[in-house]
């Protein structure tokens, strides 16, 4: 069984937490859906939401770099972040665009 990563939707006060395949059937039947698959992570072309949130521990295996560092660099906002409550998750196509030569921090907190 694999558990699929939950996307927030703000709504109303609160937010909905949705799979990625139940945004995209909300997006394809939206009349603006066409225009949000448009917009992609860090220039990729893909919807961000195709793309799965990691945590510190996740980014840390896949970069090599400990996770310790990676909680680090959010709270210091050196690196691009979205907050679930208390807890950080990163998408690794943003981070590693923020941390080429150049490239600026974008604050999604």
């Amino acid at each position: 069984m694999s558990c699929d990563p939950l996307i927030p939707v703000p709504f109303g006060p609160g937010y909905l937490w949705l799979t990625a395949e139940e945004v995209a059937r909300a997006a394809a039947r939206s009349p603006v859906g066409a225009s949000l698959g448009s917009q992609g992570s860090a220039g990729s072309g893909a919807p961000p939401w195709d793309e799965p949130l990691l945590t510190s521990q996740q980014l840390a295996d896949k970069t090599g770099v400990p996770d310790t560092w990676w909680e680090q660099a959010a709270r210091e906002k050196r690196v691009p972040f979205l907050r679930a409550g208390k807890y950080l998750r990163f998408r690794l196509t943003d981070v590693l665009a923020a941390l080429r030569p150049g490239a600026d921090t974008a604050d999604t907190d």
